[in-house]
């Protein structure tokens, strides 16, 4: 079996060849009763410190196990700073949301109460666990930072070495981002309002923050989930 097609999974705790490990409960049950791996099988072990390792499975029961790490397969490296300030959207979408924004690169995620959010508080094991599975599929070695759920306000105060993007339905279409806006190296932030979108007082206090770019995203009205992925892809594109 190409090295490649391993299962892998994200471990929190540290890695060096050698070291034998004992999965959380649920990450055991899915290598022995959803993969139905046997003894000596060959996973993937990741995390953002340690890097990736091919690692060994000895089944100890029916529902433990432990990995033992035997080489290295790939060292850590860094993602470029991009933190998605997602006002928070209701159920699937919210989740769905994660999912891509993990596939595409983001390192950190803070959920945003706005005057129009209607759900004010996250199931955080959910976010959590949607954000490991996703780094898992997408073959990133870290899994991003996700943070308390903060008033826009608040946020912008505490965000202001970021160089941040807002989209803004009302900006004229032809305040895109471009090249000269993006450095490879810059700590950014976009930040995505909920159904909708942003008030009137929200969108002054934006614009007369410290380091905020108001960004159209063209003609059509986007959903939340849209225009986070668009956003978040054009950076990135625009970062090679």
């Amino acid at each position: 079996m190409k090295i490649s097609s391993l299962p892998r999974l994200y471990l929190s705790s540290p890695i060096e060849r050698g070291a034998i490990i004992t999965p959380i409960p649920e990450q055991s049950h899915y290598l022995i009763n959803v993969l139905r791996l046997k003894n000596n099988d060959k996973v993937r072990i990741f995390n953002e410190e340690s890097g990736e390792f091919i690692a060994s499975i000895t089944i100890t029961s029916k529902k433990h196990c432990h990995l033992e790490a035997l080489e290295v397969f790939r060292n850590n490296s860094t993602l470029p700073s991009l933190h998605l300030a997602q006002c928070i959207i209701k159920g699937d979408r919210m989740m769905q949301i994660l999912d891509m924004a993990t596939q595409i690169g983001i390192t950190e995620i803070t959920p945003i109460i706005s005057v129009r959010t209607q759900i004010r508080t996250i199931n955080q094991e959910r976010y959590q666990k949607c954000l490991i599975e996703s780094s898992e599929q997408s073959e990133r070695l870290s899994v991003p930072q996700l943070n308390s759920v903060t008033a826009l306000e608040s946020f912008l105060k505490h965000n202001a070495p970021s160089k941040i993007f807002y989209a803004n339905e009302m900006e004229s279409e032809d305040n895109k981002l471009s090249s000269g806006l993006i450095w490879t190296q810059d700590k950014i932030t976009i930040i995505i309002g909920p159904e909708g979108g942003f008030t009137d007082d929200e969108i002054e206090i934006m614009a007369k923050a410290s380091n905020t770019h108001s960004i159209s995203l063209g003609a059509n009205v986007l959903r939340a989930e849209t225009a986070a992925i668009s956003l978040l892809a054009q950076i990135q594109l625009l970062r090679q």
